[in-house]
């Protein structure tokens, strides 16, 4: 995402533009960063009720590899491809782990309609 701490992963990839989840079934939320210790990190999981805002990129074999390493896809993360709300088909990392957010959700926000983004500079 852009101005997110992991961004430079991103250097070499497309920027396609801001996207939403075609489906309201997921929920976002907030917890301690496994790879940044003392930071916080959102995760998306599955069986929500929210639309889900973000960023879309087209990356490379190389870029998606970077991020399946940083997301530890197939064992705290699972990468899934979705319809987005405009028509489109993108890939999302879905959390695994069964793991207590954060008590802090101060970055997560609620759009009126309801769905979830995340704030992306560090407080």
């Amino acid at each position: 995402m852009q101005g997110a701490r992991n961004a430079a992963l991103l250097s070499n990839a497309v920027f396609c533009g801001p996207a939403a989840t075609r489906d309201a079934q997921y929920d976002m939320a907030q917890f301690n960063s496994s790879s940044s210790p003392g930071k916080q990190t959102p995760a998306v999981r599955a069986h929500g009720t929210a639309r889900i805002v973000g960023e879309v990129y087209e990356v490379d074999g190389a870029g998606l590899a970077a991020l399946d390493r940083l997301e530890q896809n197939g064992t705290r993360y699972q990468r899934e491809e979705i319809q987005l709300l405009d028509g489109s088909r993108a890939w999302i990392y879905l959390l695994l782990v069964a793991e207590a957010p954060s008590a802090d959700q101060g970055r997560i926000l609620v759009a009126p309609d309801g769905s979830q983004s995340w704030q992306r500079r560090e407080p």
